[in-house]
């Protein structure tokens, strides 16, 4: 019976820990809503974008293409927008310049800058795309 006991409290301490683990990862999880570029960084994405972007997507088609990645992270469109552009030479910007083009997206989309700069090791995994929805229901 004792042992019993005891399994039992290990079972219901060890549903805690990972409820606790859930709660702060959740906690941890961000919206492009929530401030996640500078203005700076757009203002840079806005060179890069009229220099490498605007002879083939007009800024209606990143609407649409943030809508595409709704649920997913920015990781996901940083991702793909470094593996497959500019469609004539992909990957040929760095890693930062992406992110600076993207800045300048959720800008042109109504997304609020903040303090921090959106760095590759920032966490983009963690900061959501949400559904447009989601999005005009909350501003």
């Amino acid at each position: 019976m004792r042992l019993l006991v005891a399994a039992c409290k290990r079972a219901g301490i060890f549903a805690m820990l990972a409820l606790l683990q859930f709660s702060q990862v959740s906690a941890q999880q961000q919206s492009i809503q929530d401030g996640v570029y500078t203005a700076a960084q757009a203002e840079t994405g806005k060179i890069l974008y009229d220099e490498n972007c605007q002879h083939c997507h007009d800024l209606t088609f990143y609407t649409n293409k943030l809508q595409s990645f709704a649920g997913m992270t920015l990781l996901d469109f940083w991702y793909a927008m470094l593996r497959k552009m500019p469609a004539d030479n992909p990957g040929s910007l760095g890693d930062s310049q992406y992110l600076e083009i993207i800045a300048f997206v959720l800008s042109q989309n109504g997304y609020p800058a903040g303090d921090a700069e959106l760095v590759p090791s920032n966490q983009l995994g963690r900061i959501r795309v949400p559904s447009l929805s989601a999005t005009q229901s909350e501003r």
